[in-house]
């Protein structure tokens, strides 16, 4: 066999050995998300008591809906999200935390999970170490201007009307300035602190 033939045969054999151990990592990484996967069949309709039976009705059939959509197609985040947001609306706020922090694994990048456990955690289970945490996360993941500047917004609200700490209100105001200071209701925002 000559020499040439041998290289070709080597290079194969390598490029056959990163496919399989590609293949190997990324079944890995699949196995390793849907262990934290919220079974769809677990999450149960359970509202409040007091929930109004119109808004009751109303959100099981969006529950029913959303939770057939999803064992059909698990990987749409919008389902996940909505699914999120009817358990926070019936009241179910431990698995409303569930869905949106499955989201922020399975889905890293995207700033509305982030921003949903940050209002939660803000204006109903009042953990202000994990709100401030996860609206800082939301602003970090927007990927454009009208998505940041929400997020700046509700964490500024949060420094102000929450944590009453007008120090802090300043600091997020004041780098929300400057990526963009052209803002309008920053600046005005600053002039009243």
């Amino acid at each position: 066999m000559s020499m040439k033939k041998i290289k070709i045969i080597v290079q194969i054999i390598i490029l056959i050995l990163i496919c399989v151990g590609l293949f190997f990592y990324f079944t890995h990484q699949n196995k390793k998300t849907s262990s934290v996967l919220p079974e769809v069949h677990k999450i149960e309709f359970k509202p409040k008591e007091n929930l109004d039976p119109t808004i009751r009705e109303r959100y099981w059939k969006y529950f029913i809906h959303n939770k057939k959509a999803i064992e059909k197609n698990p990987n749409d985040v919008n389902l996940w999200l909505n699914l999120g947001t009817i358990m926070k609306v019936i009241g179910n706020l431990d698995q409303a935390e569930e869905v949106w922090l499955y989201i922020t694994k399975k889905w890293p990048d995207d700033p509305t999970a982030y921003g949903n456990l940050a209002d939660l955690y803000t204006n109903f289970k009042k953990d202000y170490n994990k709100a401030e945490k996860y609206w800082k996360k939301a602003i970090e993941k927007c990927k454009n201007i009208n998505c940041a500047l929400i997020y700046y917004r509700n964490l500024y609200e949060f420094y102000v009307y929450h944590l009453k700490d007008k120090n802090k209100a300043k600091q997020i105001l004041k780098q929300a300035l400057e990526k963009y200071p052209n803002e309008e209701d920053f600046i005005n925002l600053m002039n009243q602190l």
